[in-house]
């Protein structure tokens, strides 16, 4: 017998070189040439494949090659069964993420999870130009943020120039700026305001329990505010008046009716800017339009369907949005004002923007809003923009507001 240690020929199990004992059971068989290998070998000695260690204590998980010993391996098709098993492990916890998600966008009762609130400072610049004739006599309204519902500690740093008149309205959360310019404004010609606000944004989410929701009181200033048709809401328009009753269908629960109409407007309208405010009616016929044309036909759907709505109007807090923006609050008794931005569900197909607030936004004024001092004779105006003008003379003025808002530290 050959001792697999020092390949001396030996006639027994007792090498006479080197002395190796059990010569038969201290060798360990190659699996792949045969060649017999001290059993402390780490590599076969004649094609070098690494042995395992021999196991003197048999279990499953081993079988014998020889004298040598080899942990199983799956064989292939139990590799491919253990991937199917990890794939669709894998495919549930996804599917699952996503009807989560789904589910925050779509059911009214749930929260998104907690944000900490957002704290910004912003410069707000208005060129204010004449583009008609020159103007002798002008009066101007803007509108300012104060504190109210998610929005707090609103510190006014500088408005220039200094308004005459700032009056308050806390239900519309703003403050009316005014300026009255005797002066004589020549055609082409530019006035700039600038204000510097700082200010705290909380994230807003209710949850909605649809078995407490209760019956509106047509009676109440909100309702009949809020549910007849005005500027560029025209909820009497016989179109919107038609297609609201044909979206809603028999639905009664005035949240569900506002979601189905929200689901609507945020398919039927393709974003697209415009120069100026167009409104509800022009956003039905023609299917497109920006954030007043989102706005505006949400209100006018849902107000025809008796549930009252006001826009809101503001600044999104990122750098790709300077201009100002619109969106909506929809009223539900007894939880209150309601947002909606179906402008930011354009690409979504969701409602993560329905009944949710985030801390990205700047409100400057809730509907509409009593400016003073009026003209003599005239009706108050109802304040549903950002800025508003009067004008004695022939002269037309253009307004172009870029709002710079950084995050505060």
């Amino acid at each position: 017998m050959k001792c697999p240690r020092c390949s001396h020929e030996s006639s027994s199990n007792f090498c006479s070189n080197c002395g190796l004992y059990r010569l038969e059971f201290d060798s360990i068989s190659c699996p792949i040439c045969g060649t017999k290998n001290v059993r402390d070998s780490n590599n076969c000695v004649k094609c070098r494949i690494p042995l395992l260690r021999y196991n003197e204590y048999y279990s499953e998980n081993y079988h014998v090659i020889g004298e040598s010993t080899q942990k199983d391996k799956p064989d292939e098709p139990s590799r491919r069964m253990i991937k199917a098993v990890v794939s669709l492990m894998i495919g549930v916890m996804l599917f699952l993420a996503i009807f989560y998600f789904i589910g925050l966008a779509y059911n009214p009762t749930s929260q998104l999870l907690p944000k900490p609130p957002e704290s910004y400072n912003a410069l707000i610049r208005t060129d204010i130009s004449n583009t008609g004739g020159d103007i002798f006599e002008t009066q101007i309204w803007m509108a300012l943020p104060v504190d109210c519902d998610t929005q707090r500690n609103v510190i006014i740093k500088r408005i220039t120039p200094e308004p005459d008149l700032t009056t308050y309205d806390p239900n519309a959360c703003t403050r009316i700026c005014y300026w009255k310019f005797d002066q004589k404004i020549p055609g082409g010609s530019t006035i700039t305001i600038v204000q510097n606000v700082s200010f705290t944004v909380y994230p807003f989410a209710e949850s909605i329990d649809m078995n407490k929701i209760e019956s509106y009181d047509s009676n109440s200033e909100i309702y009949k505010e809020y549910t007849k048709p005005s500027d560029k809401i025209e909820s009497d328009d016989p179109e919107i008046s038609k297609l609201a009753k044909e979206i809603v269908g028999n639905e009664t629960n005035s949240y569900k009716k506002a979601g189905l109409i929200y689901d609507f407007v945020t398919r039927h309208i393709t974003y697209e800017i415009q120069d100026h405010e167009l409104g509800a009616k022009y956003a039905y016929q023609n299917a497109k339009g920006d954030c007043t044309e989102f706005a505006t036909l949400f209100a006018a759907m849902c107000r025809s369907e008796g549930i009252p709505v006001r826009l809101v109007e503001g600044y999104l807090c990122d750098s790709d949005t300077r201009a100002g923006h619109i969106w909506t609050e929809f009223y539900i008794p007894p939880y209150g004002w309601i947002p909606a931005d179906p402008t930011g569900d354009d690409k979504t197909n969701a409602r993560f923007f329905f009944g949710r607030l985030g801390t990205n936004v700047l409100i400057v004024s809730k509907g509409n809003v009593r400016i003073e001092p009026d003209y003599p004779g005239e009706r108050p105006y109802a304040f549903s923009y950002l800025a508003y003008y009067k004008t004695v003379d022939s002269g037309r003025l253009k307004f172009d507001t870029n709002a710079d808002i950084s995050r505060i530290d």
